[in-house]
């Protein structure tokens, strides 16, 4: 898991494969998280609620973004970009993946 520090620091460029399943996708998950999940993914990622739902209007989300949602909600992180079908769980291993392959060095 990457700490809040560290994930502010993330690229915002869009990282999405699929951006109509990234917009259904987030969408379905944000609406289902609890408030406390919601408010650690917000302060994690440093951003205010409007981005959220700019990714589920847009299809476009920011490994800035695609990492917290993927450690508080525990799923895929590929699966937000549209690249897996199912949802999975968070994994050290996904984020490592993920990070080396859209050159988010920190």
């Amino acid at each position: 898991m990457l700490e809040a520090k560290y994930i502010q620091q993330l690229k915002q460029s869009n990282i999405s494969a699929d951006g109509e399943k990234t917009k259904e996708r987030v969408e379905k998950l944000w609406k289902a998280a609890a408030a406390e999940q919601k408010q650690a993914i917000l302060e994690m990622a440093g951003v205010i609620a409007a981005t959220i739902y700019r990714v589920y209007k847009t299809g476009s989300i920011s490994a800035k973004l695609a990492v917290p949602l993927a450690q508080v909600l525990n799923v895929d992180p590929f699966y937000l970009m549209g690249q897996e079908d199912e949802p999975g769980e968070f994994s050290d291993e996904a984020l490592r993946k993920l990070l080396l392959k859209h050159a988010c060095a920190l």
